[in-house]
């Protein structure tokens, strides 16, 4: 390996207790607390183009990662030290995997594993249980848990779609996994993962009240210390969004603190939602570049309110199911030099 890469080893020192983002200490947040956190779906398997990356394109990635400067670390470190506003090193990464597909098995985790590589694979119990062609069972699952710089997450005990469900229906899911996940691993899963990178606002409070140290979203963006935490963001991977140019604009993006975000929860009621953000009182003088863009429509106007607030004017009301919203605001950078940018998504889910 590349002896420019850093895995695994990095000492994180000393830590502070930090609150989540408020009002009150928005303005104040440490922005180099911060990680891209990657997730990919199956490798190898082109006849599900939304989900899959082509072997030869997470190849160019870990080329990438291992040499580009970058520092590889497992989930749970980084999200300790986003949880204390402990500083990171520059263009820190977190490798996960949704699903438990066995593409990935086959023609990812060799690479990963011979180059002790930490990565976090999450899984749901029933799939392991039904022993299918698709996903690892639990034989491979525990020969998986052997490494220590491996990490096992947890889905619901079916991969499904549970936001805007029963509570006691999201609960039972729930209490399935981690009893099959105790069971089988003699341990408590700590990190969860929400199926296709959907929630509610209520759902994300019964996953924080079972004990977990955090949980993953699909919403676009940088990992920080202004994160909420059971829903943290990541960028997923596909055959269409994986270039070397996007990659590495991906891999180098800032964090983009915001709060007081609208709508407060991703499920929506309505399809003409009011969708906005403040931001940290630091990045204010450069919302002038920001672009924002919402999937299936023309660019939204933006309008900014006061010093800090965003808003986004919608041409026409929500059609789809699922809308992406992202933001990005570029930062100054030295000509041929990487470009960063801050970088905020959300991902919201039309109930109606």
């Amino acid at each position: 390996m590349a002896t420019h890469i850093n895995i695994y080893l990095w000492a994180f020192g000393v830590f502070f207790l930090w609150p989540s983002l408020t009002l009150a200490n928005a303005n104040t947040i440490n922005i180099k607390s911060a990680a891209v956190i990657l997730t990919y779906h199956r490798v190898g398997e082109s006849i599900y183009p939304d989900t899959n990356i082509n072997i030869e394109q997470f190849n160019a990635h870990i080329n990438e990662l291992e040499n580009g400067g970058y520092t590889i670390l497992p989930l749970p470190e980084i999200i300790k030290a986003l949880k204390n506003n402990k500083t990171l090193p520059d263009k820190t990464i977190a490798i996960t995997f949704e699903g438990a597909y066995k593409s990935a098995l086959t023609n990812a985790f060799p690479v990963l594993i011979k180059k002790q590589i930490p990565f976090t694979l999450f899984f749901a119990s029933n799939n392991a249980d039904n022993n299918s062609k698709q996903h690892m069972n639990w034989t491979e699952l525990r020969r998986l848990n052997r490494y220590k710089f491996i990490t096992l997450g947890m889905h619901p005990a079916t991969y499904s779609r549970l936001a805007g469900k029963p509570d006691n229906q999201i609960l039972n899911q729930i209490n399935k996994a981690k009893l099959r996940f105790r069971k089988t691993f003699k341990k408590e899963p700590s990190l969860f993962s929400y199926p296709f990178g959907e929630y509610s606002k209520a759902y994300s409070k019964l996953i924080k009240k079972q004990n977990f140290d955090a949980a993953l979203s699909l919403n676009s963006g940088t990992a920080s210390a202004s994160s909420d935490m059971f829903a943290l963001p990541s960028f997923t991977m596909t055959e269409n969004y994986s270039d070397s140019e996007r990659f590495t604009l991906i891999t180098n993006a800032r964090p983009f603190p915001v709060y007081s975000i609208e709508p407060q929860d991703p499920y929506l009621t309505t399809n003409s939602p009011s969708i906005g953000f403040s931001v940290a009182k630091e990045i204010t003088k450069d919302l002038k570049k920001l672009s924002c863009f919402v999937s299936g429509q023309k660019q939204p106007e933006i309008e900014i309110l006061g010093e800090n607030r965003v808003e986004l004017r919608l041409n026409e009301p929500l059609t789809t199911k699922r809308t992406r919203i992202n933001c990005t605001l570029p930062l100054p950078h030295k000509k041929n030099k990487t470009p960063h940018w801050r970088w905020f998504g959300m991902l919201l889910i039309n109930n109606n």
